[in-house]
């Protein structure tokens, strides 16, 4: 065990899973039963889409849930990011 590896001495560390599945339970305890619709946009890690769908199954069976997956082209340049702009703006 390396220093950055180990326990810490009073609490403990959570795997990542656990915690993504965790907050989406708890945001359906929160507002899911009440909302009418819900929309997540998340971005492509697969691990949360699939905590918000498992988590959210009732409503996305009733059809009362959206998720959007985002990405991002972090090495467009200038003039490709203003293009899919003016794209965005022309799907209103």
């Amino acid at each position: 065990m390396t220093p950055d590896r180990q326990l810490p001495r009073q609490s403990a560390l959570v795997h990542i899973d656990y915690l993504m599945f965790s907050h989406f339970m708890y945001l359906e305890y929160l507002v899911g039963r009440g909302a009418r619709h819900t929309l997540f946009s998340l971005d492509g890690d697969p691990g949360l889409a699939n905590a918000c769908l498992t988590s959210w199954k009732q409503q996305c069976r009733d059809g009362k849930l959206d998720v959007a997956i985002l990405t991002c082209n972090k090495s467009a340049t200038i003039d490709e990011k203003n293009h899919a702009v003016t794209e965005a703006i022309k799907l209103k």
